[in-house]
């Protein structure tokens, strides 16, 4: 019985491991993570949207021109964006609210730079939001 509970223990243990180093992985070569995360539910519907580059970004190119986002019931949404340098981090915070169970998708276009001006690839990232 030792036995068994100590192999379902170290079963756990590793699995959480397993979860954490894969969670610690970037979901790209430009981006390192993004809250909430894609993919998501029961996200606040009154929630920023953060994305965190792998690498310094051109800051004047983290904008509204660049950064798209569309709610599958609202259409385009207005936002404003900014840019955090020390945490290379992109804050996108709709005007308004996003409704309840709507499917949120974020397009990061080419216009966006690396902090040596070479553009990143077109990317899109979708997220799951209900209230």
């Amino acid at each position: 019985m030792k036995t068994l509970i100590s192999n379902v223990a170290i079963s756990f243990i590793f699995i959480f491991l397993l979860n954490k180093i894969a969670s610690a992985a970037p979901i790209n070569a430009f981006i390192d993570n993004v809250t909430p995360p894609q993919n998501a539910i029961n996200v606040n519907k009154s929630s920023n949207i953060d994305i965190v580059f792998v690498q310094a970004m051109n800051a004047s190119t983290i904008n509204s021109s660049n950064i798209k986002v569309f709610g599958l019931q609202t259409g385009i949404l207005t936002t404003s964006i900014s840019y955090n340098a020390g945490t290379k981090t992109a804050t996108i915070n709709p005007s308004n609210d996003f409704k309840v169970g709507e499917k949120i998708s974020i397009t990061l276009t080419s216009g966006i730079k690396t902090g040596t001006n070479a553009a990143i690839l077109q990317l899109l990232s979708h997220l799951l939001l209900s209230h």
